[in-house]
């Protein structure tokens, strides 16, 4: 392979693509390129950071044995042997190690842009980025005058628009489109309401043809109007009805008739969409200015701001300056992901792609790299446009193009897998080669056993998670460590459902938080509590009283302190937990505040940490992409069908460009070719996506992939299955999976200092593995009563029992829960019990880090003397263990506490209840 200057590079999943990238990117500077004039593009901060990393250590680690596949590629790249590579390397060190690398998001990317050229659009360069969403409707609608208002009112009521509609405007404003209408009035159903009273007076002339009575009687009814007609179900089937068809071919009048009515609806609804995009082009000029004002009175922009901003200044006459600054110090341009690029990022990018490959201008020798998979293309929700890979080829047939065929990632059963599942579902479907190397792989799809059950949620909810907990337990059995599984799943909320799920059987987990800091609990109150005591709000102390459970006191703050000093007073008096995660990342946040109120009412832009990213990993399929895991669980939809009904279609063509639509009911009847067209666009690009997304989830795996399949047998309605409308995969099984060898996996990833307490791990499994599931299921159930128990009187027990039962139905029988409530209310009325909690404050399942393991405490109660720690057991099985346990709480608690403790182990048995101090 030599060295193309432009190249196209297909990379299916798993196929070396930051590999090609990185070798390409030191290529260039090893053939004498200027190291400030590489630019490498990518999508997220994650992507550029491990594309620097790994340029840096195959740059200065080539003869090493570890970059053997990277020096390989170089000497065959640059036709040159592993000795005069090195030395190409040697003579580059010192300015490499010297220069800064270009690896940047778009967003950076374009971000830099539009600072060096904020002026030119009337913003300070010193503009903040945020993507908090600012509120432009009281600005936009200052904007218009009287009539203009009148308009709106009309447009918002009498149309029937969705009430997402400044929605709709800003996703008309983020992709640059705008179309010159003239303003038309409101047309007229005239024409249609003479079309349908001949159509309808000739077919009441009807009346002495015996077979077309039941025409005929669709318009006998003289109140019908026009209206009503439309929607009559015969109107829905106005193409399809034999008679009507066999009337139309052997009577012309009723052909002519029936044509003129047909057009005069398609002509109606084309002119009241012509309506309605002219309103809504000139309402989009208002909102364009609004969302200037805002963004120079604030002084931000969200990095669709910017991404739009950006192109604002190509498109104006600053153009030809623009790329010519940009053209002084970008010889050479890699873009990763290209498949994802949205329409904007392309036209942005186009005229410098295009100087790049002209081979001509001041400079000589410049190149073009990008590469991508339109298979992994899932982002067409963001305007993602996978034709656009393949359009940049047909317009500079310069560029090359190549293929990575082979799968470095999965093991040959997958890879084979893989290839049958998707190689008739994707057009152009190249099969992947596996390496000779990863023999094995195991692959099991397995269906749930839902049946019609009147809850089709809830059974659909409960099959599938008792399918995913079965298959849990099976890595279990073969030794797979809780750190080596991923679940995918479609949707966040499914994602939050089974972690849920997961927490109740004790199993650790963790998911990708997407919920703003300033939206946790903790956080929350201290906001709120402080905004109390400025302003005495009672909306304030409302939400304080039912979140704490008592009115707490107001202060006396002082504005003049800095903020951090205010927050952490607040803290103090509300006696919250510093170790709270959130808490400590909102304190951080704070030292950078110096104005308390700022901190207040300012949006917070970040989102909360995971607290712990221990265990089963749970992700979306979107988030999953560029990620791999050892062994992956897929399972079916769990929520309801979104179906797609935006009023407003707005879709890119790559032949046609920007087209626009409004979703209309006469023309989906009439089924018009132009509308009809454009809507089965739309349809073929979303099955598309969708299949695309299946792929993506089906190649994330390298050891095993487990397949959670709903039941083809019963159509679910509103919750479809998304994995058999899509595929053709019946239950199967492929390949072993072998049992894992724990100390293996494990002293290549933990450091030294944790390989006993990993051994301590391992014997903890064996011994699970005894336990009777049933005394587990029971276990797990009191645990959950007590966790929502009000204590220390249990005022809630009604409630409790039931949400128990509730939970776990599947696993105790009616005697076992009564057996639980005894046992509950018999811990109640301990006396003993009681008198560890009286008059202290109490925290139930509480989280604690120490020596770099988590701890879980069933109950901590807390006076200003001492901390009693009480863990809950159901059995006297294994008491040495539980000894063993509640002193590492013990050690933890007396260390972050600094107070003395007690610890008590608590058995709530079958006919009594025993209390042990240890």
């Amino acid at each position: 392979m030599t060295f193309e200057p432009f190249l196209a590079l297909e990379a299916s999943a798993g196929s070396g693509k930051t590999f090609a990238l990185s070798v390409r990117f030191i290529a260039l500077i090893l053939k004498n390129a200027k190291i400030n004039e590489i630019l490498a593009l990518t999508f997220t901060k994650k992507a550029a950071n491990e594309m620097q990393k790994r340029i840096i250590d195959t740059f200065l680690n080539l003869e090493s044995e570890e970059k053997q596949s990277e020096s390989q590629e170089l000497c065959r790249l640059l036709d040159v042997e592993k000795k005069e590579l090195i030395a190409l390397r040697d003579a580059k060190r010192k300015e490499f190690l010297r220069q800064e690398l270009k690896i940047s998001t778009f967003d950076a990317f374009f971000s830099k842009i539009v600072r060096a050229f904020a002026l030119n659009l009337g913003l300070s360069s010193d503009f903040n980025i945020s993507e908090e969403k600012l509120d432009i409707k009281a600005v936009f609608l200052r904007l218009l005058n009287r009539e203009e208002l009148k308009d709106l009112a009309y447009y918002l009521v009498n149309i029937e628009e969705n009430q997402d509609f400044y929605n709709e405007l800003e996703r008309f404003y983020e992709n640059a489109y705008h179309k010159d209408c003239v303003k038309i009035p409101n047309p007229s159903k005239a024409k249609i309401n003479k079309a349908y009273n001949d159509l309808r007076t000739y077919c009441l002339s009807l009346t002495h043809v015996k077979r077309y009575t039941n025409l005929i009687q669709n318009f006998k009814n003289e109140t019908l109007d026009l209206n009503e007609f439309i929607k009559t179900s015969f109107m829905s089937k106005f193409d399809e009805t034999e008679y009507l068809q066999k009337l139309n071919d052997e009577d012309a009048n009723f052909k002519l008739k029936r044509e003129e009515f047909i057009n005069a609806l398609n002509d109606y609804a084309v002119e009241l969409e012509q309506y309605k995009i002219a309103n809504l082009m000139n309402l989009l000029n208002y909102y364009s200015k609004a969302k200037n004002s805002i963004q120079k009175e604030k002084n931000v922009l969200s990095f669709s701001d910017i991404s739009r901003r950006v192109f604002d200044l190509i498109t104006s006459d600053f153009k030809d300056m623009i790329y010519f600054r940009l053209d002084g110090y970008i010889s050479h341009l890699l873009i990763d992901e290209f498949q994802d690029t949205s329409v904007i990022q392309y036209k942005i990018l186009y005229p410098l792609i295009a100087e790049l490959v002209s081979g001509e201008g001041v400079k000589k020798n410049r190149t073009f790299f990008y590469v991508g998979d339109k298979k992994q293309s899932i982002y067409r929700f963001r305007k993602g446009k996978k034709e656009l890979f393949d359009l940049l080829q047909l317009d500079f047939k310069q560029i090359k193009k190549d293929q990575l065929k082979v799968n470095y990632r999965s093991k040959e059963n997958l890879v084979y897998f893989v290839n049958e599942v998707f190689k008739n579902k994707i057009k152009d479907y190249t099969p992947q080669l596996s390496l000779e190397d990863k023999k094995g792989g195991f692959i099991r799809v397995v269906e749930t056993k839902e049946t019609k059950a009147k809850d089709q949620f809830q059974e659909i909810k409960e099959k599938v998670l008792e399918a995913l907990l079965e298959q849990i337990y099976f890595l279990k059995d073969r030794n797979v460590s809780l750190d080596d599984i991923c679940i995918l799943c479609w949707k966040n909320n499914d994602a939050d459902m089974i972690l849920e799920f997961l927490q109740e059987h004790k199993i650790q987990a963790f998911t990708q938080s997407n919920i703003l800091l300033e939206n946790k609990a903790s956080v929350k109150v201290v906001l709120e509590y402080a905004k109390y005591c400025i302003f005495g709000d009672e909306f304030y102390l409302h939400f304080l009283k039912e979140f704490l459970g008592f009115e707490p006191l107001r202060l006396n703050l002082d504005l003049a302190r800095s903020a951090i000093e205010n927050l952490l007073y607040l803290i103090k008096n509300l006696r919250l937990d510093l170790s709270d995660i959130a808490l400590i990342q909102f304190i951080e946040y704070a030292r950078e505040k110096e104005d308390f109120l700022k901190l207040l009412f300012e949006p917070c832009p970040l989102k909360i940490i995971n607290e712990q990213n221990m265990g089963i990993s749970i992700m979306t399929v979107h988030k999953s992409k560029g990620l791999e895991f050892k062994h992956v669980i897929l399972i079916d939809s769990l929520s309801k069908n979104n179906t797609n009904s935006d009023n407003i279609m707005l879709e890119y063509d790559i032949n046609q460009g920007w087209q626009l639509h409004l979703r209309d009911h006469i023309r989906k009847l009439t089924k018009e070719h132009n509308y009809q067209a454009f809507i089965d666009n739309i349809t073929k690009a979303d099955y598309e996506d969708d299949m695309n997304k299946l792929y993506v989830a089906f190649t994330r795996a390298r050891d095993s992939l487990i397949v959670i399949k709903r039941n083809s047998e019963f159509k679910h309605g509103s919750y479809p299955s998304y994995l058999n409308s899509m595929l053709e995969i019946n239950e199967q099984e492929i390949g072993i999976l072998e049992f894992q060898d724990f100390y293996e996996q494990k002293e290549e990833i933990l450091p030294p200092a944790l390989k006993e307490f990993e051994k301590v791990g391992l014997q903890e499994i064996n011994h699970d593995k005894k336990i009777d599931s049933k005394e587990i299921y029971f276990g797990n159930a009191f645990h959950f009563f007590m966790q929502n128990l009000k204590l220390p009187y249990g005022e809630n027990i009604d409630l409790a029992y039931q949400n128990t039962k509730s939970k776990f139905r599947y696993f105790l029988d009616d005697e076992e829960f009564k057996a639980l409530l005894i046992r509950i209310k018999n811990l109640l009325n301990n006396k003993e019990f009681q008198s560890l909690l009286e008059n202290k404050k109490l925290f139930k399942e509480q989280t604690l880090s120490f020596q770099g393991e988590i701890k879980r405490l069933d109950l901590l109660a807390l006076n200003n003397k001492e901390a009693i720690i009480i863990d809950y057991k159901t059995s006297l099985a294994m008491e040495n263990k539980h000894k063993e346990q509640v002193r590492e709480y013990k050690l933890a608690v007396d260390e972050i506490l600094k107070k003395s403790s007690r610890v008590f182990v608590v058995y709530c048995l079958e006919s009594k209840i025993e209390i042990k101090e240890i």
